[in-house]
């Protein structure tokens, strides 16, 4: 699920956004302002998505009782694990 909630990401703000400014510039009026808007509201919808999606995984990382930064210093060999 992390790799869905990067990718989901990433498609909104490299992808949708951009394509949403583009579409002003190369269509032509109303047609554009539409155009336009669609696709940004599509891309917030799918960035929403991502959040939504990074919200519920912390959750799950929480319930399982783990320590995101313990565990990301542990990772990058910042810190030693405790020996239980």
């Amino acid at each position: 699920m992390r790799a869905i909630h990067g990718i989901l990401g990433t498609l909104a703000v490299v992808v949708l956004f951009p394509t949403g400014g583009v579409l002003v510039r190369v269509l032509h009026g109303r047609r554009a302002l539409w155009a336009h808007g669609l696709m940004q509201v599509l891309a917030l919808a799918v960035l929403v998505g991502a959040l939504g999606l990074g919200v519920h995984l912390v959750q799950e990382v929480k319930h399982l009782g783990l320590n995101l930064v313990s565990l990301q210093q542990e990772i990058r060999g910042e810190r030693q694990p405790v020996a239980d």
